[in-house]
């Protein structure tokens, strides 16, 4: 209950408006003041009031803390000597997205993270100077960059050189992460090598977008991401056995295990969610040092108060919270199972003596049922995770759990040993046999994956407001069934029944929405427009954009289907490097003349004139209109949404504006709530 206060209130001030958070801790603080009068409630309340004021002090300190670093460095142009910690590959060659952990600033020391979308390339572990222009990132990225312990957004601007290897031991540990990714991957295509590299290592950079997104149709985007389960299979699967071990030898296969933990979070990059098991593991170290059990529930609020104490926006990483309540919903799940053999063993007839077969059968199907209900509590569990964050979530989890997660052990340990032996010459030939006996099953799980992700109705998936609701409805009908005691077999239709019907709602819904964003600089802005799977990109030119425009497209692991429309003029310019199904260049187009295209359910209409161009879009109703240069056209178009940029609109007629400035020098009077952050995304319906 400690810990509930301690964790309860840090994820209150991420996850709650700050309009609603106060009003709602003063309430909370009173409520336990006043449960702490009766005697039967009182040592409970002044608990969970205890860990809240802890949680309190790790907030504020948090808090505090950035703004501290964003107050003293926002603003400004430095030259920053900094380590890489994590890279991803741009869309141009020789440029990358990395995120860099700063130790000088003008030469003076520092100490905090900062990503940038647009640099020269480099790789994680090494050393670099460069001039950069930081800011603060933008509200949709906030959150999500501070999980990190990113502060502040830096636009590259010149003078990068590398300074040679990091000597940390996160810098070396991530050399030996990417070391031992190349290991892995040597003998085997890139679609089985990435997923074997990420399930072993953490390394998911070589993961496409298309295998990401068949994952999570599945059900099965846990897998590739280092966490608890990876965990426990490394050091559970190596270090349990039947046979009683004396005490020296479980104190040394507990240190020996903690140890293998310590580097496995040492070359997964210190993730959340892997920091969360490991704690859990070393608590359950001191076991046979205290002469003690540790309970699981113990360990878990241990991990969380430990991620929380240094950065408390690391609980908001989805990664940690699926980690989380996926080991709540296995524990229950076992729980359930055990409460069922249990019934089962205690039945008169079982007491009766019987043959071999059938007590095979009998194991057998007691443990198939033991994996059907950790694999159900566990999805279950992980299924409000995935609505409030707004990612996909699929029905075919539980199938897929009982289909195929039995494989991720295999997978593990045939990934460990090659890239161990992968590492030394003499052990090449193992290294490659390892390698394809954990690329077979890897190739077996890509097949299962992009299977079950052509299945219909293979992602559920809500805004953050319309899911927050449906939790509300299924938490009511749940808290319901509990108060009339009404048993799970006969409240689980009910609940199943309130999610189809909100998912059939929520999908009539999202059919007639248009979800637009606009991105990059207020020079050059790039506009990014989504309908049922389908989207447009209005491009400009601007490259150090794509990297948002494409973890924008890819962030709720929705496939779609995306058709560049470039606006600029030169027919030579580079074209725009992000992969796409469809490529409209206004360049291209004979003057006076314009193209035509339906786009799912979107229409386009792409007009070039002698110094310019402009497009009209029809999608969910409403006509949306942009234009490039110096656009004009005898009379106006009618347009009910103007997609801004620094040029002249005044060939269209437009009643709603999108932009990512006020201060454009056509712009008369107040933009209103048309005015946007990069990558900020609204919902559009006719009327």
């Amino acid at each position: 209950m400690f810990s509930a206060g301690a964790l309860g209130i840090q994820l209150s001030y991420v996850f709650l408006p700050q309009a609603v958070f106060w009003p709602l801790a003063a309430f909370f603080v009173c409520a336990c003041l006043a449960l702490s009068v009766r005697r039967s409630t009182r040592s409970r309340a002044l608990c969970v009031l205890a860990g809240t004021a802890l949680g309190a002090v790790f907030l504020l300190r948090t808090v505090l803390g950035f703004a501290a670093v964003s107050e003293t460095y926002a603003g400004h142009t430095l030259r920053l000597t900094a380590c890489v910690e994590q890279v991803q590959q741009s869309y141009t060659p020789g440029w990358v997205w990395a995120q860099l952990r700063v130790e000088q600033a003008n030469g003076e020391e520092a100490d905090f993270r900062i990503i940038c979308t647009w640099m020269p390339e480099c790789t994680p572990g090494e050393k670099i100077a460069a001039v950069f222009a930081l800011s603060e990132p933008s509200e949709s990225e906030r959150l999500e960059w501070y999980t990190d312990g990113a502060v502040l957004a830096g636009k590259y601007l010149h003078s990068f050189v590398l300074c040679g290897e990091d000597e940390s031991f996160l810098g070396r540990m991530r050399r030996l992460q990417q070391s031992l990714s190349e290991a892995v991957r040597r003998y085997l295509d890139e679609d089985t090598g990435a997923v074997l590299a990420a399930m072993t290592v953490g390394d998911r950079s070589g993961i496409s977008t298309e295998l990401n997104a068949a994952y999570r149709s599945a059900g099965l985007s846990h897998i590739l991401v280092v966490s608890g389960m990876h965990v426990s299979i490394l050091c559970g699967g190596l270090w349990s056995t039947k046979r009683p071990f004396r005490l020296w030898r479980r104190r040394a296969a507990a240190l020996v295990g903690s140890a293998l933990v310590a580097v496995m979070v040492g070359v997964t990059g210190c993730t959340p969610s892997v920091l969360r098991a490991a704690v859990a593991v070393w608590l359950s170290a001191l076991g046979p040092w205290v002469g003690g059990i540790p309970d699981p529930l113990t360990s878990l609020a241990a991990a969380g108060l430990l991620l929380s104490g240094t950065n408390s926006y690391a609980l908001w990483d989805v990664g940690c919270q699926l980690s989380f309540v996926s080991v709540l919903g296995t524990l229950a799940g076992a729980h359930q199972a055990a409460k069922i053999k249990a019934h089962w063993y205690s039945r008169p007839k079982a007491k009766k003596k019987r043959n071999l077969l059938y007590r095979g059968l009998e194991k057998l199907t007691l443990g198939a049922l033991e994996a059907l209900c950790i694999s159900a509590f566990a999805s279950a569990a992980t299924l409000p995770v995935l609505i409030l964050r707004g990612l996909s979530a699929s029905p075919y989890a539980l199938v897929s759990g009982v289909a195929v997660v039995w494989m991720a052990q295999p997978i593990l340990l045939f990934g460990i040993g090659a890239a161990v032996t992968g590492l030394f010459a003499p052990f090449g030939l193992v290294s490659m046999a390892l390698s394809f006996c954990g690329g077979l099953a890897v190739y077996l799980l890509n097949g299962w994956a992009r299977m079950v992700s052509v299945w219909p109705g293979a992602q559920i998936r809500f805004e953050s407001e319309y899911a927050g609701y449906v939790c509300l409805a299924l938490l009511a009908v749940g808290g319901f069934a509990a108060w009339k005691q009404v048993r799970p077999w006969a409240a689980a239709p009910v609940l199943g029944l309130v999610l189809l019907a909100a998912t059939f709602s929520w999908g009539a819904l999202d059919a007639v929405t248009l979800r637009a964003a606009l991105f990059g600089s207020e020079q050059a802005p790039a506009a990014v427009l989504v309908q049922n799977g389908f989207a447009v990109l209005l491009y400009r030119g601007d490259e150090e954009s794509l990297y948002q425009i494409q973890q924008y497209l890819d962030r709720r692991g929705e496939a779609v289907r995306l058709l560049v429309v470039d606006l600029r003029q030169e027919p030579a310019a580079e074209p725009c490097p992000l992969p796409s199904e469809g490529y409209l260049q206004a360049g291209a187009l004979e003057l006076r003349c314009a193209e035509t295209l339906e786009w799912g359910e979107m229409e386009l209409e792409l007009l070039r004139t002698e110094s310019g161009c402009g497009v009209l879009i029809q999608a969910a109703g409403l006509r949306l209109a942009a234009c490039e240069g110096d656009f004009s056209l005898v009379g106006q178009a009618a347009a009910d949404v103007l997609l801004a940029s620094p040029d002249d609109p005044a060939a269209f007629d437009w009643q709603m504006l999108l932009s990512l400035s006020a201060e454009y020098r056509w712009i008369r009077g107040s933009v209103g709530e048309g005015l946007l952050a990069s990558g900020q995304q609204v919902r559009l319906r006719s009327g």
